[in-house]
C-alpha cells in the first residue's frame, strides 16, 4: 500500500497526470513536499501508531526520489499533528510547494487510505485518491 501511495504522489509530482489543472507543479522546478501526519478515522485510539507509521513509511520512500528536490523531516511535520493553522501557513513554515493529506479508517478487516496532494502556496488540489 505504501508504495503505491508512493508511487501516485511520484506519477504526480512528475505531471504525467493528464488531468492535473494547468497550474502544474512541471512549471515549477521545486518539487518539495510535506507529508502531514494521517488522520486516523477510525474512531479506535490504539490505531494511532499504525496511521504514525504509514506517514513515517510514506517519507522515508519519497526521501528516495531524486525528482523531489526536498522531503520535511517526520520530525517537522509531525509538529502539525494536532493544528489548526492552514495549509498556507504550514507550506510557508515548511518551506515547501507541496502538502500530502491523509487517513486513514478501518471496518473490520479492511483498510482504506485517502490521501490528498495540495499545492501549499495556492492551498489547491492537484490530486486526490483512495487505497
Amino acid at each position: 500500500m505504501v508504495l503505491a501511495i508512493s508511487s501516485a504522489v511520484i506519477y504526480t509530482l512528475d505531471i504525467k497526470n493528464k488531468s492535473a489543472p494547468d497550474t502544474v507543479i512541471s512549471k515549477n522546478p521545486d518539487k518539495s513536499i510535506a507529508v502531514l501526519p494521517f488522520k486516523n478515522f477510525s474512531g479506535d485510539p490504539s490505531l494511532d501508531p499504525f496511521c504514525d507509521g504509514m506517514t513515517d513509511e510514506v517519507i522515508s520512500r519519497l526521501t528516495k526520489i531524486k525528482s523531489i528536490s526536498k522531503v520535511t523531516s517526520r520530525t517537522s511535520a509531525f509538529n502539525y499533528k494536532h493544528t489548526n493553522k492552514s495549509i498556507r501557513e504550514i507550506g510557508d513554515e515548511l518551506k515547501v510547494t507541496h502538502i500530502l493529506e491523509g487517513n486513514f479508517q478501518k471496518s473490520g478487516d479492511r483498510i482504506k487510505v485517502k490521501l490528498q496532494l495540495i499545492n501549499a502556496s495556492k492551498d489547491e488540489h492537484f490530486w486526490s485518491d483512495e487505497y
